[in-house]
């Protein structure tokens, strides 16, 4: 490689501070939410495919499965685009505690009277309108937990 190739690639013109410089425009990913926008497509058409048969036999409609998956992605779009609007360094100072109450939650599955069981398995939890699984909590808290963890060690590893 030429220098004025790897010169371009250490600069850290970009860099201040370890994080990337204020710019204007959208603060999220182009690829990353045209990416998003396939997997998730392709889940709907995947869902649809292979259950509308299913749901017109014992829901009565074909499409009950697929309304009820579009709700989800509606709510799901909303929520990202609230994370989209916090600035992610105000996670670092609640890493603990959204660590400490994942935990909770995950043990609370266990107490008999407050954890759902279904199918041999206790997993859920009823929080009146809706029913959660923690485990999906503590999926996304275990990322966080490890981006903090790597960023705040980055240097010694």
């Amino acid at each position: 490689m030429s220098s004025d190739v790897l010169s371009n690639l250490t600069q850290r013109s970009k860099w201040s501070d370890g994080g990337i410089d204020q710019q204007e425009g959208p603060n999220w990913d182009l690829g990353l939410m045209v990416a998003v926008f396939i997997l998730v497509s392709l889940g709907v058409v995947m869902l649809y495919s292979a259950s509308s048969v299913m749901a017109a036999q014992r829901m009565g409609e074909h499409h009950i499965l697929l309304t009820r998956q579009l709700q989800n992605i509606g709510i799901g779009v909303m929520a990202m685009l609230v994370a989209l609007q916090l600035d992610y360094r105000w996670y670092r100072r609640l890493i603990y505690p959204i660590l400490g109450g994942t935990v909770l939650l995950l043990a609370l599955v266990l107490v008999p009277g407050v954890g759902i069981t279904e199918h041999g398995a206790t997993r859920w939890l009823n929080l009146g309108l809706l029913r959660f699984q923690p485990a999906e909590l503590a999926k996304l808290t275990a990322v966080m937990f490890l981006a903090y963890s790597v960023s705040k060690k980055g240097k010694r590893m």
